[in-house]
């Protein structure tokens, strides 16, 4: 990466990251001083601070792009639509309808239906309905209400785990926060509870296993809760990636703890069940 013209033409930073490499992974070397590096990089210069600094950033940044570069390469999904905006702008409208299928099978083959699902859905559709209306497609007016729905459907998913994460905190601590959408929030699921209940555990389970953690925490209701959380973890964890289904289950063991400190000890085989599942 660094030594590609592509990303890099400037031969003095080359000489540098190969300086410090010499000492990677320790660089405890009394050799490895600025100095060093300096004279190494200029031999015929004396030592310029500002001069070597200046270099140092350039280096850095250079390692901040192949982060960015990393990144990017490995979220495929990203990729594609970072791809597909790309070949709009270049108004290349042949390819774009050919890419434009390689992405939506990109995206469906994502393995997990969580928030980041709804949000490359979001931005496959925020570009796709710009191409449509940029290019006079009829198609626009259907992807607008797909834009919207994938929108919806990422906010909620995060709103809820952050609310769910809220409440949790002031369950265990006198701490309270500041949430002026929640009560809004929290009546519309309870509406959609109501309306089909199997609609929203079996089409968006990972918003049904948030609102009922939020509806935990209220400490209201809480054993026919934790019961419905309980099962549709059992079902459906495998829709979120691991860590997020370990942090789910590490507020449930949260929440079983506080129980059994409390002296509730019917809640103790199923937090030994838990940590064996954790495990």
């Amino acid at each position: 990466f660094v030594i590609s013209p592509f990303f890099n033409k400037n031969k003095n930073i080359i000489s540098l990251f190969n300086f410090i490499k010499k000492y990677y992974p320790k660089f405890n070397n009394n050799s490895f001083t600025k100095e060093k590096g300096f004279s190494s990089i200029f031999p015929n210069d004396r030592f310029n601070d500002s001069k070597l600094r200046i270099l140092m950033a350039k280096l850095l940044n250079l390692l901040e792009d192949y982060m960015a570069y990393l990144h990017l390469s490995n979220d495929k999904c990203l990729k594609c639509i970072s791809v597909q905006r790309m070949i709009r702008n270049k108004k290349l409208i042949k390819y774009y309808e050919g890419y434009n299928e390689a992405t939506k099978k990109t995206i469906e083959s994502f393995p997990y239906r969580n928030y980041e699902y709804f949000y490359y859905k979001y931005e496959y559709f925020f570009e796709y309905h710009n191409y449509a209306v940029l290019n006079d497609k009829g198609s626009d007016t259907i992807l607008l209400q797909k834009l919207t729905d994938s929108l919806d459907l990422f906010y909620l998913n995060k709103k809820l785990s952050f609310s769910a994460d809220m409440l949790q905190r002031e369950y265990f601590h006198s701490f309270r926060y500041r949430k002026p959408f929640y009560s809004y929030l929290m009546n519309y699921f309870r509406k959609l509870e109501k309306i089909s209940i199997k609609d929203l555990t079996e089409t968006h389970p990972s918003l049904a296993i948030y609102f009922y953690f939020n509806l935990l925490f209220t400490g209201v209701n809480e054993e026919a809760h934790y019961k419905k959380i309980i099962a549709l973890l059992e079902k459906f964890a495998g829709r979120f990636k691991p860590a997020e289904a370990y942090y789910l289950y590490t507020l449930l063991t949260n929440f079983l703890n506080l129980k059994s400190h409390r002296g509730e000890i019917k809640y103790t085989k199923d937090l030994l069940k838990l940590y064996k599942h954790l495990l």
